[in-house]
């Protein structure tokens, strides 16, 4: 009969399990920690992303917080004020986004998210013109 063997590079039935990799994912703890220092480490770096959803609307809130510049009735300046803030970072960092998109695209060469200008093409010297 033939004698079963362990693979190649399979550990010896006698060698420690806890060197090996437990399967699974990490607990949900420390999965949350590690992305939000990602975020974090990403937004940091980013200086016009920073600026967008974190310095400006902080400055905003706090001006206008703080003064009565806008007539807000009866209910608390922050609870008028703050959905607006919120709206204006989303937007402006959409904005951002899309003429970051642009902007990579115009320098890969790639110009598909580019309007062609309507003259181009088009002279005393070429046809059509």
């Amino acid at each position: 009969m033939t004698e079963l063997t362990q693979p190649a590079g399979a550990p010896e039935p006698d060698a420690p399990t806890w060197l090996s990799p437990a399967p699974g994912a990490a607990p949900l703890p420390k999965m949350i920690v590690a992305q939000a220092g990602l975020e974090l480490r990403t937004l940091v770096r980013n200086g016009e992303q920073l600026l967008l959803i974190l310095i400006v609307p902080v400055l905003l809130l706090a001006v206008f917080s703080s003064e009565a510049l806008i007539s807000v009735g009866r209910g608390s300046r922050i609870g008028f004020i703050a959905p607006g803030i919120m709206a204006l970072a989303v937007m402006s960092t959409s904005f951002h986004g899309v003429r970051a998109a642009l902007r990579r695209a115009q320098a890969a060469g790639r110009h598909a998210l580019v309007p062609e200008r309507a003259d181009r093409g088009q002279g005393p010297d070429r046809p059509g013109g």
